[in-house]
């Protein structure tokens, strides 16, 4: 009886997440330009490749981080937006490479990999 309430809970939690539909999907790009002026709510930054899969967003155009929408409080975005800017930052400085997905409607990036 027990297991009920928590196949419950999943089926719940699954049906009220919305599915990331990607449609922009840039691999192995150097973070040539980290802005943070926008901080602790917003990032911008610019890498070396286009999409592979787009023709929006070329190399160099400005991208954001899409800031999850599971985040109900300001702290928590900003606590997000704080590590991903650390994450393009350490890219940027080493010379690491990233992969990123994203809706290449808006230039937004919703999954950041950085490569090793």
């Amino acid at each position: 009886m027990k297991r009920f309430p928590i196949a419950a809970l999943v089926v719940v939690l699954s049906s009220s997440t919305p599915a990331m539909a990607f449609d922009l999907t840039i691999r192995a790009a150097h973070v040539t330009q980290v802005d943070a002026s926008l901080m602790p709510n917003d990032v911008f930054f610019r890498v070396d490749k286009g999409p592979l899969n787009s023709s929006s967003c070329p190399a160099g155009s400005d991208l954001h981080w899409l800031t999850p929408t599971t985040f109900s409080d300001v702290l928590t975005k900003q606590k997000n937006v704080e590590a991903v800017y650390s994450m393009l930052l350490a890219a940027n400085l080493s010379g690491r490479t990233v992969d990123l997905q994203g809706f290449a409607s808006r230039c937004q990036v919703g999954s950041i990999d950085l490569n090793g």
